[in-house]
């Protein structure tokens, strides 16, 4: 499979996520809380594009790369948790 093809894929799945994107934003400006089934449907989804893309093109090091890029984003968002004053300003979600 070509590298156009398997980003065409991709680019597909990631469009498909766009409502679930716009129903993340729309509550968000509404309660400022984002639920965890929505969110984990698109972690999911974005699992599943990356691997995807990943098998398509025989790139195991990509898959490599984004699951690094993943751990260290969330451990990043903890750092942010654990200093946010009160652990009020950032959640989980």
């Amino acid at each position: 499979m070509t590298a156009g093809f398997a980003a065409a894929l991709v680019g597909t799945a990631y469009c498909a996520m766009l409502p679930l994107l716009a129903a993340l934003a729309a509550i968000d400006l509404d309660v400022h809380r984002l639920p965890d089934r929505l969110t984990g449907a698109l972690t999911v989804g974005c699992a599943v594009a990356v691997l995807t893309a990943s098998a398509a093109v025989g790139d195991s090091a990509a898959l490599g790369r984004s699951t690094v890029a993943g751990a260290g984003l969330g451990v990043g968002y903890l750092v942010l948790r654990l200093l946010s004053p009160g652990r009020a300003g950032i959640g989980f979600g």
